[in-house]
């Protein structure tokens, strides 16, 4: 590691204007808070977007109390969301034929009946894409505000760990390879290095919203561009899984508007389920990564958090090649 240079961290900008302007605004609303503290009667103002900006209300919990989990603030905007709640209506099974359009079409009509939504010549299609041996592919990063490792900036994502699945021929039972760096140095080029051993120069690599892997195999191309030639190829085998759930060519109600994988998995395929896991999502991956990076977690607790994370990036993986099944089952095979 090289020294970090500290006033690179850090952009200086004059604000002396702007925060004026918000001193001008803040004493002019200073006698309506006022006001409405020496009230006993909270103000009645209703929910809505505003509730969410900049970040959520710490009061969301409370006013929000009476709206369903999933409801017309999930599948609305604007004037047609205006119109239901001006109706009383805020459970989707309410909403009339009609005012919901586009995706969303099919999230109503599958949560209101209850049956599955089947593209399958958009399935088969998908399937066509993929490409044996087939290679599920996930990542684990950090993107720490004070860069650990040379080269790195804030915020800009690290790759520490992957998870790989391997399904050589259809029908075939999977093989798992898997990366997970110590936490001992810089993981990048010891990544990069079994990545390319594990995913091979031949078949589709399967990933879940595969701009991310690929962005990530951009930046250590640059950084390591020794690699280059073997990054870039990889890049060019890529399957994306998230597209036939977020173009809803399959849907199911349980997914409630979201293709993310953590919607999909337990809907598709319930007997894997982050829950039951120590690390459960990829933010606390991330987070006790980098503890272990800066020493504060060591000894037996830094064995046990490292099986955790191998634990964690194996069900996305193992999730993916399920998922794959699946849309095989309903269409009735690969092509």
């Amino acid at each position: 590691k090289g020294d970090l240079e500290v006033e690179k961290l850090f952009k200086m900008e004059d604000i002396t204007k702007e925060t004026g302007d918000l001193q001008i605004a803040v004493k002019s609303l200073l006698p309506e808070l006022l006001k409405v503290t020496r009230k006993r009667k909270e103000p009645e103002i209703g929910i809505g977007d505003h509730c969410k900006k900049p970040f959520d209300c710490d009061f969301k919990h409370y006013c929000w109390a009476h709206v369903p989990e999933y409801s017309v603030y999930n599948v609305t905007t604007g004037n047609k969301r205006a119109d239901l709640l001006g109706q009383g209506i805020l459970e989707i099974e309410d909403i009339p034929s009609g005012v919901v359009t586009g995706k969303k079409i099919v999230d109503v009509e599958c949560y209101k009946s209850g049956e599955m939504h089947v593209e399958k010549g958009e399935l088969k299609s998908f399937l066509g894409t993929l490409e044996y041996p087939l290679y599920y592919l996930d990542y684990e990063t950090i993107a720490p505000a004070v860069p650990i490792y040379d080269g790195t900036s804030p915020y800009k994502p690290t790759p520490f760990q992957f998870s790989c699945h391997v399904v050589r021929k259809p029908g075939a039972d999977y093989e798992h390879v898997e990366f997970l760096h110590d936490g001992d140095g810089d993981p990048r080029e010891a990544f990069i290095q079994q990545l390319i051993k594990a995913v091979g120069s031949v078949g589709s690599i399967v990933a879940y919203n595969a701009s991310y892997e690929k962005m990530i195999n951009d930046r250590c191309r640059e950084q390591f561009p020794m690699y280059a030639g073997e990054l870039n190829a990889i890049n060019k085998r890529f399957v994306d899984l998230l597209v036939p759930f977020r173009s809803r060519h399959l849907y199911h109600r349980d997914m409630k508007g979201s293709a993310s994988l953590k919607a999909v998995l337990p809907t598709f395929e319930p007997g894997l389920s982050y829950n039951d896991l120590e690390i459960g999502d990829g933010g606390t991956a991330s987070s006790k990564y980098e503890a272990i990076c800066k020493g504060n977690i060591t000894g037996a607790e830094k064995e046990r958090t490292l099986e955790a994370l191998r634990e964690y990036c194996l069900v996305d993986t193992l999730g993916m090649v399920k998922l794959v099944e699946v849309i095989e089952k309903i269409t009735g095979g690969l092509k």
